[in-house]
This record gives C-alpha cells, sequence and structure tokens, in this order.
C-alpha cells in the first residue's frame, strides 16, 4: 500500500513544514541577533578590560617609580647618619686615646710621686735618726711632693667630674640625638 497524498495534502503538508521552518529561521535569527548582541557587548566589555589593564599597568608603574624614588631618599638619609656616626665615633677614638694617653701621663706621674714621697718619708726617717739639721730641708721637699700630689687629685678629680673616665670606660650616650658632633 502506497500512500499516495493528493496533491493539495502534499502543498498542505509543505506548507506546514515551509511554516515550521520559517519558525525555526525566526527563532535561529534572534538567537543569532542575540549572540551578536553578546558578542558586541564582550568586544567592548574586552576594550573596556584593555584599557583598565593598561591604567592599571600605568599606575603600578608610577607607584614603583615612586618606591624606588621614596626608598632612594631613604638610603641616601640612612648613609648620612651612617657617615656622621662614623665621623662621630672617629672623634670619640681620638679623644679615648688622647684621654688614654693622659690617664698614662698622669698615672705615671702620680707613681713617680708615691715613689718620690716613700722615698722622701725613708730619707726623712733616717735623716731624723742621723741627722737634725737636714730634717727642716726634707720636710719642705716632703710638703712641695705632697702639694703636688694634691694637685695631681685635684686634675685627676676634676677629669672625672668632667665624665672623661666614663667616656674612656665605654659608657654609651643614652641615644643618638646626645650625641654632639
Amino acid at each position: 500500500m502506497i500512500n499516495e497524498k493528493s496533491p493539495e495534502e502534499e502543498i498542505e503538508e509543505l506548507k506546514i513544514q515551509l511554516s515550521n521552518y520559517r519558525k525555526e529561521n525566526r527563532i535561529l535569527k534572534e538567537r543569532c541577533e542575540s549572540y551578536e548582541d553578546r558578542i558586541e557587548h564582550f568586544a567592548i566589555e574586552r576594550e573596556n578590560l584593555s584599557r583598565d589593564i593598561m591604567h592599571f599597568e600605568s599606575l603600578e608603574l608610577e607607584v614603583r617609580q615612586y618606591d624606588i624614588e621614596e626608598l632612594g631618599l631613604e638610603t641616601k638619609k640612612l648613609n648620612h647618619r651612617i657617615d656622621i656616626l662614623r665621623r662621630y665615633l672617629k672623634s670619640e677614638r681620638e679623644d679615648n686615646e688622647k684621654l688614654n694617653e693622659l690617664i698614662d701621663k698622669l698615672t705615671k706621674e702620680l707613681n713617680d710621686a708615691n715613689y718620690e714621697i716613700a722615698n722622701l718619708e725613708r730619707d726623712l726617717r733616717k735623716s731624723r735618726i742621723r741627722q737634725n739639721q737636714r730634717t727642716y730641708n726634707l720636710e719642705n721637699r716632703l710638703d712641695i711632693a705632697y702639694t703636688k700630689l694634691a694637685q695631681m687629685k685635684y686634675t685627676l678629680n676634676e677629669f672625672e667630674e668632667l665624665g672623661f673616665f666614663k667616656r674612656v670606660r665605654g659608657k654609651k650616650p643614652d641615644s643618638l640625638d646626645d650625641i654632639d658632633i
């Protein structure tokens, strides 16, 4: 059985199919337009993102440049402070060397004076036993030596009051701002 359709039925079927194809075509066109709109929207978004990325990169470069300049300034300040501290330490070393020399000299003089006093006391004792005449001269020499010793002790006390011995013994300043250069 061959199902033969009449030409009007076939035409009706073809019309229905054509109508269906047109509906599908219209739906596909709408989808196409929607996709084209999306593609256009994405292209605009992509362009905006590209612009934003370029802007961000330029800002990032500016920030890096600023950071580099800021670090350069800070480094320069620190190097200047280090130079000042080096000069201060150098002058402190020189002062300490001078003070050590002065202390050595005063200590030697003090030891010499003590030695001389000991000799004079011994000589005085001997001379009292041996000769009463020379006593007067030796007592005068002893007084001079005691005076010299007192002057040296006074000088040493002045140095101690001025703080030279604290500096020589390694006392550090309370803060870096106390440093007088």
